[in-house]
């Protein structure tokens, strides 16, 4: 199978099929292995042990940018962070141990199974007495099923709401979040719930569209040692309508993101060197961690 750009970049809306006035289920495995419903209120009620749980500190959310490669990362091993997607493969990843990763879920990508199985085994491994997963409930099913990341803590988010409603509604995990175009907004909503006050971005290159004609890496990794893009090129299949497209997504997104941070005096902060990500005040990444 011919893999593309675009098959790994999420989409701005994933609903869910949900029937009317009936709760929606989702398949867990029982202790017995068989497959049993679960409420997805249960699901989602469990987040409510994330809420506040980090009230008043700082958060840094790591991004899979190539720009990582040229920053002291180390340097946040004192301070909680969030990886995105596969920061995993970060040579000092076990050395900063982010405390939460998150990853957008394969049900919004286009990535064959064998792939995917794969690719979980290695993320449970690399993961396991570190880092706890966040992962997009469109993988809850998939997960049970094939009976992966059932020791590690994980906790499932539904990004299923318009961002036209955020400052009415607000952020709420134990309900439903926002249907994002990637997994940098998706983690800005998990750390604003997390009651985080400052937070901090890093690795936000968003330059997939300057990549299309220079054919740099987008990544910090070389793609042979990724399950997912091990074997494609990078940009092949993309156009730059879509790119166009998907970013205006993103950035709008990330618009409605900073006005609600705004009204709940939350700040956000751009530490990444360069990119395209332009919504944020910029900092200067090592001066965060000078001494006053």
């Amino acid at each position: 199978m011919k893999l593309r750009l675009s098959d790994f970049v999420p989409p701005i809306v994933f609903k869910l099929l949900k029937p009317k006035n009936k709760e929606v289920v989702y398949s867990k495995l029982d202790s017995s292995g068989n497959l049993v419903s679960e409420p997805l209120s249960n699901i989602l009620r469990k987040n409510e042990s994330l809420k506040n749980i980090h009230s008043g500190k700082r958060c840094f959310i790591v991004g899979t940018g190539s720009s990582i490669k040229a920053q002291n990362l180390k340097l946040l091993k004192n301070d909680i962070s969030m990886g995105l997607n596969e920061f995993f493969l970060h040579p000092d990843y076990n050395e900063i141990k982010p405390k939460y990763v998150i990853f957008s879920g394969f049900g919004i990508h286009n990535v064959p199974t064998e792939k995917q199985i794969l690719w979980y085994q290695d993320y449970e491994k690399r993961i396991a007495g570190i880092s706890t997963p966040i992962i997009n409930i469109c993988d809850y099913n998939y997960l049970s099923k094939n009976n992966l990341l059932i020791t590690s803590g994980v906790k499932f988010i539904r990004y299923e709401n318009n961002y036209d409603v955020i400052l009415e509604e607000g952020i709420d995990a134990s309900k439903n979040m926002y249907a994002s175009q990637g997994v940098g907004a998706m983690a800005i909503q998990n750390a604003i719930y997390m009651g985080f006050k400052e937070i901090v971005l890093v690795g936000f290159d968003h330059d997939w569209l300057l990549r299309m004609f220079d054919s740099k890496p987008t990544h910090f990794y070389d793609h042979h040692t990724s399950i997912i893009y091990k074997g494609h090129r990078e940009v092949e299949g993309i156009t730059v309508q879509y790119q166009l497209q998907s970013l205006s997504k993103l950035f709008l997104n990330y618009i409605q993101l900073k006005k609600y941070a705004d009204q709940k005096g939350v700040t956000i902060m751009n530490a990444t060197e360069g990119g395209m990500l332009d919504v944020f005040p910029l900092v200067d990444f090592e001066s965060l961690f000078k001494k006053k």
